[in-house]
């Protein structure tokens, strides 16, 4: 700044000395009268002042040329720097269109990264539901070994009733070789008697009548005893319910006892239905324990609500007594109204192509039946925990048919009203396609 001002000064100063020169050389031309290129005095000190403003002009521009480097470039380059200008410009534009662009770019990456969070958010969120899902799977698993332990200490049950039913069958085969040596002798004794008889046919003919009436009776007996052994129907097999009564709870031992007692006559007048009689100058058809009752009553006056399951002992045929034995378990409450046991989702090709007896959701009763039974609720004489009416499940079966598209179909098992462990379980079945509705069947 301070070099321009320097400069400036000098400009001035060099302009003011050349107008004092040219100011005299035109007074003494003036006075000198002098003419030049044969002009008037006059005009040639007009002259004289026009050429001193030239060099005024042309030594302050020469000046400033040598001097400043950015006056020659503004002199001399002008037309480049106007050219470089409009090219700046144009650059310039060229620059905000690529900001405005990367900008438009920056907004739609930015609504991307907002996509991207969406679904990672969502991701996450399908993380932990498959986390629980997997939580869920474990605890089944669990479930699974424990009712396959359970199983197999059924299966050794039914391996020791095998052996038990082996011994009966020996035991029956047994009284079936001794009855056929009796009947032998019988036949024997027949034969001998009536040959005795042929000898006393005179003497004793009313008498041999009649013991020969009564050893063809015996001999009647005796076959229809035989054939019997062979013909026999079982209507109760081990371990098979016969009753479940839910008992209130804070009874006394000696209501607890009459409570028994009622029990064990609607049991007797069951068992009778079904074909069970005493034996011989006895008067009840079921038998149990003196200490089976009292451990029973002791339990049923324990606080809490109970329930009491009766159940055959051993493979009880018709026309003979019934062993029982009762099981008590706290009547709790195994699962609530609305709770989903199961589900299962449909091969839609399978259902469509089956006949009318395929039944697709067997898997899903019998993961209810398998879930029921690890909760501990009673089964019923068919060994099962529940089920659903055949015309009810029938209609679901045709109604899930008639459903158009190829969207899934799944069902769901589930609980209609609260179930404690007496049962029965009550069950509702729920086809859900799209997350509607589309049949319902049971309860």
């Amino acid at each position: 700044m301070f070099g321009g001002l320097l400069l400036i000064l000098a400009v001035l100063v060099l302009g003011g000395v050349i107008a004092t020169l040219g100011d005299r050389i035109g007074s003494k031309i003036g006075k000198a009268r002098l003419s030049l290129f044969n002009l008037r005095p006059k005009k040639t000190a007009v002259l004289v002042t026009i050429f001193t403003g030239v060099m005024i002009s042309g030594v302050s521009t020469t000046l400033i040329l040598l001097v400043s480097e950015q006056a020659r470039v503004a002199f001399f380059e002008y037309d480049h720097l106007q050219t470089d200008l409009q090219e700046a410009h144009r650059q310039k534009e060229g620059a905000q269109k690529q900001l405005q662009t990367a900008l438009a770019q920056s907004l739609e990456a930015q609504k991307r990264l907002g996509v991207l969070k969406a679904q990672f958010q969502s991701a996450e969120i399908s993380q932990k539901r498959m986390e629980k899902q997997l939580a869920r799977t474990d605890t089944q698993v669990k479930l699974l070994e424990a009712q396959k332990q359970k199983t197999e200490i059924q299966i050794l049950a039914v391996e020791r009733q095998k052996e038990l039913l082996k011994s009966d069958a020996v035991s029956l085969q047994a009284k079936l070789r001794v009855l056929k040596e009796e009947r032998k002798n019988l036949i024997a004794q027949n034969n001998q008697i009536a040959f005795k008889l042929a000898e006393t046919q005179k003497l004793a003919r009313n008498r041999t009548y009649s013991f020969a009436a009564t050893l063809e009776t015996i001999r009647t007996q005796v076959d229809a005893y035989v054939n019997q052994l062979h013909i026999q129907e079982v209507i109760y097999k081990p371990n098979e319910p016969i009753a479940v009564v839910v008992i209130p709870e804070n009874l006394s031992a000696e209501r607890s006892q009459e409570v028994l007692k009622q029990i064990l006559i609607q049991v007797e007048k069951a068992v009778r239905s079904n074909g069970a009689e005493p034996l011989r100058n006895e008067s009840n058809a079921i038998l149990i324990s003196v200490d089976q009752v009292r451990s029973l009553v002791k339990q049923l006056a324990e606080p809490g609500d109970h329930a009491l399951q009766i159940y055959a002992v051993s493979n009880s045929f018709k026309g003979e007594p019934v062993q029982i034995k009762g099981r008590i378990s706290p009547n709790k409450l195994l699962f609530r109204a609305g709770d989903i046991l199961a589900t299962q989702q449909l091969d839609r090709d399978l259902l469509v192509t089956s006949d009318e007896n395929f039944n697709p959701l067997t898997d899903l009763f019998k993961s209810v039946n398998l879930r029921a039974r690890s909760a501990g609720i009673f089964v019923t004489r068919d060994n099962k925990v529940g089920g659903i009416s055949v015309v009810d499940l029938a209609t679901m079966i045709r109604e899930l048919k008639k459903q158009i598209g190829d969207e899934p179909i799944t069902v769901q098992a589930i609980t209609p009203k609260d179930i404690y462990t007496a049962g029965p379980l009550a069950l509702t079945l729920v086809a859900v396609q799209n997350g509607r509705v589309i049949s319902k069947a049971g309860q």
